[in-house]
């Protein structure tokens, strides 16, 4: 189809695609290797499948509200890689005339109908994106108006110029035409035109499309398309347990508590950034944004992709000390501190990005490192402190919420199958208490042998660690476990949320970070049966 020194020319132009791709991808590899260890590479098989049914089913952008959003990206998605195979077979067709890659018999004759019917639904697609970005504008969607006006004046002219391709291709080799249904369409128009004009047409749309298309490849790299390759990394990789556990800091050797600046943060935090497909959902979903409040998960990712990008020079130089603080440079006040770790962000993400332990991260840096947070926070923390619960009612009326049920104390016992676990709510609360008191009924009727520790307990430390105190939780988490050894605990019943994931989730992972308990006795935290109950 092309002539040598045409053919010399388009292999100028696939060496400078590549080099248009590779070189921003690059640049970008340079900031993930300056990033924090951190190890992601466990359980392959597991992470392999759940990758292919989230990426290729498209489970990742129909498991919430936005069903209809959802499939119209199904429709852009398949289309798409229905479209870079057949760029594949573009790419061939310019050196080797009349190339088809499936042949035109049955897998190529489905294939070039499939082609066709996804040229029409990623046409559909993209017009209900251009609607609802545009013209209905909700919330989520005005952030990088331009970049998504590329991006869909990108995926119609691919579209197009490859119909107009097809037409030409159709009536100049009307064999080519398979079951094309749409480009026999557009080819009845095109009969009767002189045998120059169709092959000077032919050439212009293979060339037209084909640098639409590698100009789109080029672009890739620079755009919230990104996350066509990104994403499925990100999922691939993505935190083996709970995704609002956080990362436990070594009190006693770390030099930086928490993420002061973007060189305290790890490898898959920079991933993350660069993950984001903007869609939006983790904005919808946060109950502090739907609140007023000042807080957009959307928007802590973008910014700290913009961050990267700006300082990239500087991070891969390792010069950390002319980095800006991320706080207040990348995170406003109103963002660390509305959060309430719910985690819903990160449930609804369709690529698993992390956005809690980001901002824990930054509350325990200005906690801990800076000294520097609400002022309401001052008495929370000191209650904790002092009567080890969020209220600052004193810990000696702990157990006063179990006048007169003759509840069996551990201190008294010595050891019991199962430790009730109050919480701080079920003690002092008024709404928790008869929760507190309806279980101990239901454990007697049971039959059940249980305890409680009574002005032993202490809070669990949830609250704090979730708002940058780490050096109270693992203080907490320490006197707690403690006890949870000295009575030798195999079974806990808790109906706390915040205790039952603690318990379960948090305690076992601080493993040799707990003082003056012995690091083979903390292992068996990890032994402890955990078993949630809700009355």
């Amino acid at each position: 189809m092309l002539s040598a020194w045409e053919k010399a020319l388009f292999t100028l132009v696939i060496l400078a695609t590549i080099g248009g791709f590779v070189y921003p991808v690059y640049l970008r590899l340079q900031i993930l290797r300056r990033g924090k260890p951190e190890f992601r590479a466990g359980d392959l098989w597991r992470r392999l499948v759940d990758t292919l049914a989230k990426v290729f089913l498209q489970k990742c952008t129909l498991k919430n509200e936005r069903v209809f959003t959802g499939l119209m990206h199904v429709l852009i998605f398949y289309g798409a890689l229905t479209f870079d195979t057949m760029t594949i077979n573009h790419t061939l067709e310019g050196f080797f005339d009349k190339f088809y890659l499936f042949g035109n018999a049955g897998f190529g004759l489905f294939f070039s109908l499939l082609v066709d019917t996804f040229a029409v639904l990623v046409l559909v697609g993209v017009a209900f994106f251009i609607v609802r970005r545009f013209l209905i504008r909700p919330k989520a969607y005005r952030t990088t108006l331009f970049d998504s006006g590329v991006i869909y004046a990108l995926l119609i002219t691919v579209t197009l110029s490859y119909l107009y391709f097809e037409a030409f291709a159709i009536v100049s080799h009307p064999e080519s035409a398979r079951l094309s249904f749409l480009g026999k369409i557009l080819a009845e128009g095109l009969t009767g035109l002189p045998a120059g004009t169709l092959a000077a047409h032919l050439k212009v749309s293979w060339w037209l499309h084909i640098l639409i298309v590698f100009g789109f490849i080029a672009y890739v790299p620079h755009s919230k398309y990104f996350h066509m390759i990104t994403g499925p990394i990100n999922v691939f990789l993505r935190s083996p347990g709970s995704s609002r556990e956080i990362r436990p800091l070594d009190i006693e050797k770390a030099e930086v508590f928490g993420t002061e600046k973007a060189a305290d943060l790890s490898w898959k935090d920079y991933l993350d950034a660069f993950a984001c497909m903007e869609c939006g959902r983790c904005q919808d979903a946060c109950p502090a944004f739907a609140s007023g409040k000042p807080l957009s998960p959307k928007m802590i990712i973008f910014n700290l992709e913009k961050h990267l990008l700006e300082y990239r020079q500087r991070l891969v130089e390792n010069k950390r000390d002319e980095l800006p603080p991320l706080f207040p440079d990348v995170h406003t006040e109103g963002e660390i501190w509305t959060c309430t770790t719910c985690g819903a962000c990160q449930h609804v993400c369709p690529v698993e990005i992390e956005h809690i332990r980001k901002i824990v991260g930054v509350r325990q840096s200005e906690v801990l490192m800076q000294s520097r947070f609400p002022q309401e926070l001052s008495t929370f923390f000191r209650n904790l402190e002092t009567n080890s619960n969020p209220w600052g009612i004193g810990f000696a009326k702990r157990a006063d919420w179990a006048a007169g049920l003759d509840v069996p104390l551990m201190a008294e016992r010595g050891s019991a199958e199962y430790l009730l676990w109050v919480g701080c709510a079920g003690s002092f609360d008024e709404e928790g208490a008869p929760i507190a008191r309806a279980m101990v009924s239901i454990l007697k009727k049971a039959g059940l042998e249980f305890a409680i520790l009574g002005t032993e307990e202490k809070c669990c430390g949830d609250s704090a660690r979730r708002l940058g105190q780490e050096y109270l939780f693992q203080s907490l988490a320490a006197e707690n476990a403690s006890l949870f050894l000295k009575y030798q605990v195999k079974k806990i019943l808790t109906f706390c949320p915040h205790g039952y994931n603690t318990f379960q989730n948090e305690y076992p992972k601080l493993r040799g970070l707990l003082p003056g308990i012995p690091e083979k006795d903390q292992a068996r935290l990890a032994e402890i049966e955990v078993i949630p109950h809700v009355v």
